[in-house]
């Protein structure tokens, strides 16, 4: 196993804890919604290109407040508020694929990439002075970088820092022969809304623990083999390689049929089996892509308040999956889900545990990251260290 950022290879907490008083705070529920959850000052997953049917607006992918404009390979983030009154633009999630976005209650109209056209009564004088009156309405706009077809909100004086992050991730996934090509091999089977009580961090503890796989998850350990568990860092996400186990998913009904039905598919094609069975990759706050043989995933945390938030999951299956081995995007998608219901239990019991040591008096570093030499909850680690660092 490779460990890259040395400071999570040991048996220690993280360098940066968080402790059991950081968790469902609305003060600091109210700071992460300022300082991490703020469109322009960091970087944060908005959309991505294949959940559009065609281009137009629409509101950006789990948060209503802004919009994403796509006008072919172009795209541009918005404020979700007109400038008249502040009122919301758009209310649901379908495309407007109008040249003018307009908004209901008083017709004032803005082009796609939020340049205000007029309305009603609207007059302005002549001359540089009053481009600068029409221009003082446009609506707000947000930096954004586009990588794979995910588009994010970015601060501006730091694109350079997260382009590079990102072109850092697209090597080490290439190093293991993926990418995060969401084109035509694949489509859009279904997407999940799931709410949980809990704050939101919990979830991408969750995510960065491999410690936990073996005793908690026996379908997906018989799956996925975390003795070979490999680790790779950038400031800005983690990925976590595993290669198939032996045992083929024999704990599990819905892996076994999984691991045959990949087995048989390959024979099928002429191909060799291959051994990575699944890249795990969070990008920090609220992205994380999920890379297994026959399947990818798309999933986000989306913050509802303190201790609340919904996770929203779009599966991905190949559009020939089932061409060889009948049902196996049935059985693909429901060993998922048999590990996505553990995975719910294992934050609820954390937010009942962390309300529990609040009524103790309890405030030790929340999450004591026992690596064992091995790294298996070195993502946590490195997650803790970029939010003490992103709250500054």
């Amino acid at each position: 196993m490779s460990i890259v950022d040395l400071r999570h290879s040991g048996a220690h907490p993280s360098v940066s804890a968080l402790r059991v008083a950081e968790y469902s705070n609305s003060i600091v529920h109210e700071r992460e919604r300022a300082q991490i959850f703020r469109p322009g000052l960091g970087l944060l997953y908005l959309d991505h290109r294949s959940l559009w049917a065609s281009d137009g607006v629409r509101r950006s992918d789990g948060d209503p407040r802004i919009l994403i404009g796509h006008d072919g390979e172009a795209s541009c983030a918005l404020a979700n508020l007109c400038t008249h009154a502040l009122r919301p633009l758009i209310d649901d999630d379908s495309v407007n694929d109008r040249t003018l976005l307009t908004c209901p209650y008083h017709q004032w109209s803005y082009r796609r990439d939020g340049s205000f056209v007029g309305g009603p009564g609207c007059e302005f004088g002549t001359g540089r002075a009053g481009e600068r009156e029409r221009q003082a309405l446009d609506l707000r706009r947000y930096e954004t970088i586009d990588w794979n077809g995910f588009t994010f909100a970015a601060d501006p004086k730091r694109r350079d820092e997260f382009a590079a992050d990102l072109a850092t991730l697209d090597r080490s996934l290439a190093d293991h022969g993926l990418d995060c090509d969401f084109g035509a091999e694949w489509v859009l089977h279904e997407t999940v809304d799931e709410d949980y009580v809990a704050d939101w961090k919990s979830f991408m503890e969750v995510f960065g623990d491999c410690y936990h796989v073996p005793p908690f998850h026996d379908g997906l350990a018989a799956f996925a083999d975390c003795d070979t568990l490999e680790w790779r860092f950038g400031e800005h996400f983690h990925v976590q390689y595993l290669d198939f186990a032996t045992e083929a998913g024999g704990e599990s009904e819905h892996y076994r049929a999984w691991a045959d039905g990949l087995a048989t598919d390959a024979a099928a094609r002429g191909r060799p089996m291959q051994s990575l069975a699944v890249a795990w990759i969070a990008i920090y706050p609220n992205l994380m892509i999920e890379l297994y043989a026959g399947l990818r995933v798309i999933s986000i945390v989306i913050p509802t308040g303190p201790n609340s938030f919904v996770n929203r999951a779009h599966f991905f299956t190949r559009v020939d999956g089932d061409s060889h081995v009948a049902g196996l995007t049935n059985s693909v998608i429901a060993a998922y889900l048999e590990t996505a219901v553990q995975d719910f239990e294992l934050v609820e019991t954390r937010a009942r545990g962390l309300a529990t040591a609040k009524t103790l008096a309890l405030d030790n570093a929340g999450y004591l990251v026992q690596t064992s030499g091995r790294g298996v909850e070195a993502g946590v680690a490195h997650f803790h260290d970029w939010w003490r660092a992103a709250m500054a």
